[in-house]
């Protein structure tokens, strides 16, 4: 998994509550199996169904995965709250990406928007960024 140096600079993660931690942890799952390397890292598609992500049942694979444990119901509380605040975006598909194969029903296109975080990252000295933290601490 990888979670992007913006996503911490920023204080996004600070913000977020367990399901919005919950979906971008399963969004960076997603990412890496994605076929389509074409993207840096929080910024690629993918088309998971919610479901592989827990995989109780071993119905989805690969085998060696990381299964990650959330319910349903939480990771697609997370993702629309990832998606009001900009930062995953989603289409209906009815053709895998890539292959342009028929799915056998309609499926969410995710595009993971997280690098978009990079642009608000200061480049202050790390002695300004202490202070800055300090000031926010006191008050």
């Amino acid at each position: 998994m990888t979670i992007l140096g913006a996503v911490v600079a920023t204080r996004t993660l600070a913000r977020w509550d367990a399901q919005e931690f919950a979906a971008y942890l399963a969004a960076t799952a997603a990412e890496r199996y994605a076929t389509g390397r074409e993207r840096d890292p929080g910024e690629r598609k993918w088309f998971r169904s919610l479901a592989w992500f827990a995989d109780k049942e071993d119905f989805y694979g690969p085998d060696d995965r990381v299964r990650i444990g959330f319910s349903e119901p939480t990771l697609e509380r997370g993702l629309k709250k990832l998606e009001a605040a900009g930062l995953i975006s989603r289409k209906r598909i009815l053709v895998a990406p890539g292959t342009n194969r028929r799915l056998s029903g309609p499926r969410n296109l995710y595009t993971n928007n997280f690098a978009s975080l990079r642009a608000q990252v200061g480049t202050g000295t790390p002695d300004e960024l202490k202070d800055e933290l300090a000031d926010e601490a006191e008050g």
